[in-house]
């Protein structure tokens, strides 16, 4: 949704991994393209492959950075976050995940095509998700309970540890 020219809106929130993708331009295809090898390779040749799923990922001073520009330009910037349901990762945890699927997959704690939504459980703005979610989605669907971000992370965390831990001050 992140990269299609117009407002898209999930089909529910919060987005779990089995939402379906939707994709509008050729990096999104490329991304359900890689995902779908994945699973070839694992049903062929029996291969381990966890595929993470990072929104806007960024150092601290970047992601500040997108925050300023949300507040001082909002015309420009609100459309762009609103299409990213306002997900984001610090580079640092995104390190943290690639390490946590790499140790899994060598170890034979992890099996099979795994996809995973690896990001902070939280949103980018200081608004509530839900005002946001009404402002720019108002008619999604909530499948379960809605947490702090418009994304399930939940998987990340139960098959591979993955926790965040650079969240924004917002949050904490």
């Amino acid at each position: 949704m992140a990269w299609s020219d117009e407002l898209m809106h999930p089909l529910y929130v919060p987005i779990d991994e089995e939402h379906p993708l939707r994709p509008t331009a050729g990096y999104a295809l490329s991304k359900e393209n890689d995902e779908a090898a994945a699973r070839m390779a694992h049903r062929r040749w029996g291969m381990t492959v966890v595929a993470l799923r990072f929104p806007f990922t960024a150092t601290r001073a970047m992601i500040d950075d997108r925050i300023e520009a949300a507040t001082s330009r909002p015309d420009d910037i609100e459309l762009i976050l609103a299409k990213e349901l306002w997900a984001y990762l610090d580079v640092r945890d995104a390190a943290v995940a690639c390490e946590l699927a790499l140790v899994g997959a060598a170890s034979g704690r992890v099996g099979g095509a795994l996809i995973l939504n690896v990001m902070a459980d939280d949103v980018l703005l200081p608004q509530p998700l839900g005002e946001l979610l009404a402002r720019w989605h108002p008619d999604v669907p909530v499948h379960g309970e809605l947490g702090k971000g418009a994304y399930r992370v939940s998987r990340a965390s139960q098959t591979i540890g993955f926790v965040q831990r650079y969240l924004l001050p917002h949050t904490i």
